[in-house]
């Protein structure tokens, strides 16, 4: 328990931010009706959409006692907002109806590097965990279909 020590319950926004600006292409896409779908291996999902809440959660609510502003030219910073930027740089071109596996690719590792990155820089190695977890489930069952 000395691990959880240096946290404290609180709302991270930055966290929040980014956890929407993650989820909104993923939004737009629900809504859209007969669209081409990115389904993966539907039991790593299952097994991965667990962590993938676990982590975001710690992200979110656990905070550290010491936390300091977020650096946005700190390394993890930068690639926090830069992976974001590829996220939806591939987003746009699937919704433009190109897409192949170097597209879904960046769908599906651009947003677990970014989740990570900021996880990171906000030294939150309680929400790292799971999100690496989810992060490799996510990418061995889409690589299952797409491969």
């Amino acid at each position: 328990m000395k691990f959880f020590k240096d946290y404290k319950w609180g709302i991270d926004l930055l966290g929040v931010l980014l956890f929407a600006l993650v989820m909104l292409p993923n939004i737009v896409y629900w809504c859209i009706p007969d669209f081409t779908g990115l389904d993966g291996n539907q039991i790593l999902a299952i097994i991965g959409y667990p962590f993938q809440a676990l982590g975001l959660a710690a992200m979110i609510v656990l905070v550290r006692k010491e936390q300091k502003r977020f650096s946005f030219l700190s390394l993890a910073g930068l690639l926090t907002w830069f992976c974001l930027l590829l996220y939806y740089i591939a987003w746009v071109f699937y919704f433009c109806d190109f897409y192949n596996i170097a597209v879904v690719l960046f769908l599906t590792v651009a947003p677990c590097a970014a989740l990570l990155s900021f996880q990171a820089e906000r030294k939150n190695y309680i929400a790292m965990a799971p999100t690496g977890v989810f992060a490799l489930v996510h990418l061995v069952g889409v690589l299952m279909v797409w491969l």
